[in-house]
């Protein structure tokens, strides 16, 4: 699937040129030798966007073309898994998961700003591709620039072909699940807004609140209630 995806040429990433095998004590180790990537990602540090981005509309507009090529092409790896979002939903939403999940091909985790370059475009970790909900991958990108609104909003501009959907809707929640369990396992207590102001490292339970917090405005912003996504309000507790 990914030697398929990777065709694309419309979808920009480092190319493959070579690879190899080789197997000691039992292991085996592949290596791949890719382009070199002369730009840096977006957000070198964190998965999580924490300043706005100087990037022109070209470049959103080409992300969104990557994505919508990629979408098309079929694909049987699950990268976002059914099981996970069943597990997920109940544990971070606190509802279960729809049962009817819409599926396009996409990277799982290349719209976090960690794995896309700015200035010229280059889509990172090519591994990641595979099957996952609609919407999935912008909405990743959504909640790692909750931060800062400006991105968000932007991503919400962009995207909205793909958000403003009741498919999308449910990708962006599953989304949302990934984000929160990286905060439950302490990947955001150092980056994750203390409400005593700036802050160097906070506790654990902090961070998964402060998430939590950010998970419930953004469901309340999608405009549809988590239990119903048919219902044009959400007065979700």
């Amino acid at each position: 699937m990914v030697a398929v995806v990777m065709t694309a040429d419309a979808v920009p990433r480092p190319r493959l040129h070579a690879t190899t095998t080789c197997t000691k004590d039992g292991w085996t180790y592949h290596a791949d030798l890719l382009t070199r990537i002369a730009h840096t990602v977006i957000s070198p540090d964190t998965l999580e966007l924490l300043a706005d981005l100087c990037i022109d509309g070209g470049w959103w507009a080409e992300l969104r073309g990557a994505l919508d090529v990629a979408a098309a092409v079929p694909t049987d790896r699950e990268a976002a898994r059914t099981m996970w979002m069943r597990r997920s939903f109940p544990l971070f939403l606190g509802f279960d998961d729809p049962d009817r999940v819409e599926r396009v091909t996409g990277h799982a985790t290349c719209t976090g700003p960690a794995n896309l370059t700015g200035g010229s475009l280059t889509v990172m970790n090519p591994e990641c591709w595979g099957s996952v909900p609609v919407g999935f991958d912008a909405g990743l990108l959504h909640a790692y620039g909750l931060r800062v609104p400006a991105v968000a909003a932007r991503v919400r501009d962009e995207f909205a072909h793909v958000l403003d959907t009741p498919a999308g809707r449910i990708g962006e929640l599953a989304a949302l699940c990934e984000m929160l369990q990286a905060v439950a396992r302490g990947e955001y207590a150092e980056s994750a807004p203390c409400p005593h102001g700036p802050c160097v490292r906070i506790d654990r339970a902090t961070a998964f609140s402060t998430a939590a917090a950010q998970v419930i405005r953004c469901v309340h912003a999608l405009g549809r209630c988590p239990g119903d996504m048919n219902t044009p309000s959400c007065v979700c507790p």
